[in-house]
């Protein structure tokens, strides 16, 4: 979880059917609708992290170091 410090927040808005939605599939797994929409992005983060890191090649690397030191 990111510190207080380098919290960084942003708003946006949905439709209620789409909250809806996301607030069900939250209370069926036992989450906040909140802690379930940050799943969802550290989700798409962690793949496009993964991604970029079979792209650069290999593992050792200092890319592939700096990804998960998230530098990149």
């Amino acid at each position: 979880m990111i510190g207080k410090e380098n919290d960084k927040r942003f708003h946006f808005r949905l439709p209620e059917e789409d909250y809806n939605i996301i607030k069900t599939l939250a209370t069926k797994y036992g989450m906040s609708t909140s802690r379930y929409i940050r799943l969802l992005i550290d989700m798409v983060v962690t793949d496009y992290k993964v991604k970029e890191r079979e792209q650069k090649g290999g593992t050792g690397n200092a890319n592939e170091q700096a990804i998960f030191n998230d530098k990149l």
